[in-house]
């Protein structure tokens, strides 16, 4: 999408590619409606305080009798029904707060500044910049750029002189790109942007392709003017270049023929160097032949000198070999004899532990009978006893029952005695 740029005179002086995503959505009027609500609310400071019956002063007492007055009923002259009185379900102090997500606000603001954009209400100035920074100018300017009867400038890069001037210019407001919200935008007719704040506006609410985007468009900007700047500088230094090759050319035809017999004496004196030349390099060839031939032989020579040496080292290497192995073997089998004695002793060890077992359990045995026998005992002894007092006790019983046998028959002799008196 295109926008047109023009400068304070309010004449045409380019145009300006922005992302459709900024300046070229589709407007929710849901959603803007609901996050400008959201704007209201956040504003209010909700210190709002009325008095309730309660709070007022006064009201203890009852105003007059109950009955037998033709008056209505009243327990309180600060009834919300009387002059003075409390006031019933008023304001209290709280919190409007609404708490609208980023996203949200986001896509309102977008959806604001794209119907301004649709409508034409999106003037966009190369720097806002008037000649003196008297608010008349700001004025003059204003009417010059097509403004309405309300203003939001958006003029990031200007001067702070020039906002000082336009802040006294009723239902004008000034903003930096950064600080944009969608209640403003829908509060003023006429939005006023500068190239600058356009470009901060698609940094900051251009989404994920903002930098990419806003960097390509620099990049063209950059580009284009590059491009102006080195054709003028092409054109005058083409001009420059025809102008010297018409004095060289006058110049040149002078100098052909000297030139040309100077060319002559430098080509025979090269090939004279030539011939030389050629020598010297064949000589060169036969002597580093020679020396190459001579390293041959010495090369040779050391060879044969070195195989000797070598094969004595071989034979050392073998033996020094043999004398490691052999002493790695007598190693091996003394530990292997250790091993064997470390085994024996852990089978001594574990037999002598089996014998202690076995002897501990013979004890336990042992042990085990002879507390048996002496319970056997114990209860033969305690029969034994018990047969002896039983016994006794039978003679005692008996020994009880005797006199009485022998009491009887003297009773009997006793009576046949008396009877025969």
């Amino acid at each position: 999408m295109k926008l047109q740029v023009k400068n304070m005179a309010g004449q045409a002086a380019g145009e300006i590619e922005v992302l459709d995503e900024v300046f070229g959505a589709t407007p929710n009027a849901a959603l803007i409606h609901q996050v400008v609500v959201g704007s209201l609310a956040n504003r209010r400071q909700g210190t709002a305080k009325t008095k309730t019956r309660a709070e007022v002063s006064g009201g203890g007492a009852k105003p007059r009798p109950q009955k037998h007055t033709g008056r209505a009923r009243a327990g309180s002259i600060r009834s919300p029904i009387w002059r003075g009185g409390g006031v019933t379900f008023g304001p209290s102090p709280r919190s409007y707060r609404h708490n609208t997500p980023k996203r949200m606000r986001r896509g309102a603001l977008i959806g604001a500044l794209s119907g301004k954009a649709a409508e034409g209400g999106v003037v966009v100035v190369e720097n806002f910049a008037p000649p003196r920074p008297k608010t008349k100018d700001v004025v003059a300017a204003l009417a010059a750029l097509g403004a309405g009867a309300s203003v939001l400038l958006v003029a990031d890069g200007a001067s702070r002189e020039a906002l000082r001037a336009a802040r006294n210019i009723p239902r004008l407001k000034t903003a930096p790109s950064h600080t944009l919200n969608a209640l403003d935008l829908l509060n003023h007719r006429t939005v006023i942007m500068t190239v600058e704040a356009v470009r901060g506006v698609e940094s900051v609410w251009g989404g994920k392709k903002r930098a990419a985007v806003v960097d390509e468009a620099d990049d063209e900007t950059v580009a284009e003017a590059a491009d102006e700047t080195v054709d003028e500088s092409v054109e005058e230094t083409v001009d420059e270049i025809v102008a010297d090759a018409e004095t060289v050319a006058d110049d040149d035809s002078v100098a052909d023929d000297e030139t040309v017999s100077d060319a002559e004496t430098d080509a025979d004196a090269e090939s004279v160097a030539d011939a030389e030349a050629v020598a010297d390099t064949e000589q060169s060839v036969a002597d580093t032949e020679s020396v190459a031939d001579a390293e041959m032989d010495a090369d040779d020579e050391n060879v044969a000198a070195e195989i000797p040496d070598a094969d004595a080292a071989s034979v050392a290497d073998a033996e020094a070999v043999e004398d490691a192995e052999s002493v790695a073997d007598a190693e091996t089998a003394a530990d292997a004899e250790q091993s064997e004695t470390d085994s024996d002793a852990e089978s001594d060890a574990d037999a002598e532990a089996v014998a202690d077992t076995e002897q501990s359990v013979a004890d336990a045995e042992s042990v085990l009978d002879a507390e048996m026998d002496a319970d056997d005992e114990n209860v033969a002894d305690a029969e034994t006893v018990s047969d002896t007092e039983n016994a006794a006790d039978a003679e005692t019983v008996a020994d009880a029952e005797q006199p009485d046998a022998d009491a009887k028959p003297d009773a009997e002799s006793n009576k046949e005695s008396g009877g025969k008196e």
